[in-house]
């Protein structure tokens, strides 16, 4: 006689390593694959608004750039827009994407046509990207000037920064706005000659915390604003030799991480490798490891770091592992103190950005079928981030039939009624194949006609929590 399949069952929990049948994927594909053509195209830098609403900028090549491509999304990633700044060069390299809204966004580009001259160019946008309009920064006549990053706290109030070449040699410019970028002025900024910024991935060169701002630059300074970037000053590390600054994260305006650069010896690139941190907004700094180990440290190439806002000491690392050039990311609990690794995603992480311990976004690319690469961005979906490992979750029962499964999927969660729940359905990749919202003690029932015959894995969560589990399609 046949018998029925088992019911599944398995329970939402915040432990990693009580997750049933499999290791906790923390990171989901959140978008198709693009047809952003190029030598390695990736996604440059995120720029996340809120839960619902994220930007992400593109460039064709980590080498030669060539892109003013983004993507934005206004409903979590369940859709995405691939749009281009209109009225840029095609040669356009786009260097930072910075969102106020769903709307309204500020656009930094680079005009690469000349290898010796970074001309810089900024854009706004008041309707989703539709359209841009070129605003005019007072450049002081410098052969160069390469804008870094560009943020704004409100509607009214701005700053960029930039890296600015004359006769004389390089040095720092920054400049701010109080009529939302429709006029500029020149901020107050030490002097000191031949000083660079490292122009690194993403988003983890300059940090904001309120009124505060700081960024990282290459003769061992932190540039820090109190006031919106009107006015800077110049914060020293404590190295004997110049070494450059390349990321730096702050949880509040005393209590921050950067990392500093040092040259990697595989294909020239840089890598950010020793730590420092701070208890009173970066007036003095000490000495960490990034790692647990000094031959973990050698082997880890770090590329950035951002702070979980709202998860207490708890900072992210994404780098690669020299050996075998593995993407990966670290993460520490308590400020630094100590660094593990995370699992997976092993694509090529280049930036992220957390709004908070269960809202987090990260961008890069990724090898697909025949080796073509694809900018992809990664949604996180693991369980909220914590300063602690073990704050445990409310125990709930998921109720998963039949399974193997042939046509329908039926879940029920036993948990408040109505209470609320997202419901991820994903290849053994990682790739969102569908998403849906749930509710306790409502059973939902899940097409699964079209797909392949295989391993599925679903994936149950709210704020609360996150359960993983397998599917087997007959």
């Amino acid at each position: 006689m046949k018998k029925n399949p088992p019911f599944f069952s398995f329970t939402l929990t915040l432990i990693f390593s009580c997750l049933p049948i499999i290791s906790l994927a923390q990171w989901t594909v959140s978008h198709p694959d693009s047809e952003v053509q190029g030598n390695s195209p990736m996604v440059w830098n995120m720029s996340v608004v809120d839960s619902s609403v994220v930007w992400a900028s593109v460039t064709r090549s980590y080498v030669s750039g060539n892109s003013n491509d983004f993507f934005r999304t206004v409903n979590g990633g369940l859709t995405w827009e691939h749009k281009v700044v209109v009225g840029a060069a095609p040669t356009d390299v786009m260097g930072n994407l910075h969102a106020l809204n769903a709307d309204t966004a500020w656009a930094i580009l680079w005009n690469t046509d000349n290898p010796d001259e970074y001309l810089s160019r900024v854009y706004k946008t008041a309707d989703g990207g539709d359209t841009w309009e070129e605003k005019t920064l007072p450049f002081t006549g410098n052969i160069s000037t390469a804008l870094i990053n560009i943020h704004f706290f409100n509607d009214s109030e701005g700053f960029t920064y930039a890296e600015a070449k004359d006769t004389a040699g390089w040095y720092i410019e920054c400049y701010y706005t109080q009529d939302g970028g429709e006029s500029w002025q020149l901020a107050t900024v030490p002097e000191v000659p031949g000083e660079r910024i490292f122009i690194n991935w993403g988003n983890s060169n300059y940090a904001v915390i309120g009124d505060t701002a700081w960024f990282g630059a290459s003769n061992s300074l932190i540039y820090r604003s109190i006031d919106k970037g009107v006015n800077w000053d110049t914060l020293r590390v404590p190295f004997f030799h110049l070494r450059g600054v390349g990321s730096v994260s702050f949880k509040d305006a005393r209590n921050g991480i950067a990392a500093t650069i040092l040259s990697d010896s595989l294909g020239g690139f840089y890598a950010l490798l020793e730590g420092l941190r701070t208890h009173d907004g970066g007036l003095t700094w000490e000495r960490m490891p990034i790692t647990d180990s000094s031959t973990l440290n050698r082997l880890f190439r770090m590329l950035g770091m951002t702070v979980v806002p709202g998860a207490g000491d708890v900072y992210i690392a994404y780098g690669y592992r020299q050996a075998g050039l593995l993407y990966q990311q670290l993460i520490s609990y308590d400020a630094g103190e100590t660094w593990s690794f995370m699992d997976g995603p092993y694509s090529r992480i280049r930036c992220m950005e957390f709004i908070s311990p269960t809202v987090g976004w990260a961008g890069g690319w990724r090898y697909a079928i025949g080796n073509a690469v694809y900018p992809t961005i990664f949604k996180w979906t693991g369980p909220p981030l914590s300063r602690s490992k073990e704050v445990r979750a409310p125990e709930i029962q998921i109720d998963v039939s039949p399974n193997p499964v042939t046509d329908h999927l039926v879940v029920t969660i036993d948990a408040a009624p109505r209470e609320l729940f997202q419901l991820h359905l994903m290849d053994l990749s990682g790739q969102l194949l569908q998403h849906i919202e749930i509710q306790g003690e409502i059973s939902t029932s899940i097409d699964l006609h079209d797909l392949n015959e295989g391993i599925y894995l679903i994936k149950v969560f709210n704020e609360k929590g996150t359960a993983i589990g397998r599917v087997i399609k007959l």
